[in-house]
């Protein structure tokens, strides 16, 4: 599927991974539309299975767009596995990722087209206080405006909801690795960019709205798959020796702190914090 539109036209791909994301894909597409970058850019969907509405939903955006198309990732599960095969579709030399369920500023293609013409690898904002609540947020990590964050001490990343590299270097380090599932895949992408010498910039004025995680099961769940896939990344590269060393004393310890808060169960601001944190833990 795919709207008419000369390929060497187009400066920049829009890759949205997505699987069952019906109701939200709309407002992401929405707001894609509504961009006010000058030049011509694509937009490819691609579908990691879904079962619900997301692509009938997705057709009915196809003349607003320079280009949009669908491609099926369903090959295997996972948000590496669609954002690959949705680069793989791309037609030009400019790889923008965001996720389904956020919405993208109005000038978050312009900025992140312009940051890739200065860096090989970009991350903008993610910014959480317009669709979520307060209640939300307080589970959540604080917004971070002025630089990008840094994993295990070692080596900044860009997140995946807001991450952009040119075509040519997504394709040098092979993609995302899918061995990752539920999380840091962009951690490990950005970390193997940079040691291959590519550089990393931080786009402050490339803002996606990002939504939390609205249930403590769904937390809880995403920080227990983030702990553990934090532990995968901290063995793949403390066996290289390119990461500061971590002490086992010193996870059994937070662990333990984290357990003598337990009071913060009965506070329900507190709540989502506590779990999110022990899943992870």
């Amino acid at each position: 599927m795919a709207s008419k539109g000369a390929p060497m036209e187009l400066v920049a791909s829009v890759v949205i991974p997505v699987r069952n994301g019906g109701n939200w894909i709309a407002g992401q597409l929405g707001a894609l539309a509504r961009q006010t970058f000058a030049g011509r850019f694509e937009v490819i969907v691609s579908d990691n299975g879904s079962t619900d509405d997301t692509v009938p939903m997705v057709v009915q955006w196809e003349h607003r767009f320079a280009r949009l198309t669908v491609v099926d990732s369903s090959i295997r599960p996972g948000v590496s596995t669609a954002r690959n095969v949705g680069a793989r579709a791309a037609a030009t030399a400019k790889l923008l990722f965001c996720d389904a369920d956020d919405v993208a500023a109005p000038g978050w293609v312009e900025a992140m087209s312009a940051g890739l013409d200065r860096f090989d690898l970009v991350g903008g904002v993610l910014r959480t206080d317009v669709l979520n609540s307060e209640r939300l947020r307080r589970w959540g990590e604080p917004d971070t405006h002025d630089r990008l964050p840094v994993a295990l001490r070692y080596l900044p990343y860009a997140v995946g909801a807001n991450i952009g590299v040119k075509t040519a270097v997504m394709n040098s380090l092979d993609g995302f690795d899918t061995a990752f599932v539920g999380g840091h895949e962009e951690v490990d992408f950005a970390w193997r960019a940079q040691q291959a010498g590519h550089t990393l910039g931080h786009i402050p004025d490339a803002i996606i709205d990002y939504r939390l995680r609205g249930d403590i099961r769904g937390l809880y769940r995403q920080r227990r798959a983030s702990g553990r896939t934090s532990a995968q990344l901290q063995a793949r590269y403390l066996a290289t020796g390119a990461m500061p060393p971590f002490s086992v004393a010193h996870d059994v310890r937070i662990l333990l702190e984290h357990l003598t808060e337990g009071r913060a169960l009965l506070d329900a601001r507190q709540r989502g914090a506590w779990i999110g944190g022990l899943g992870w833990a």
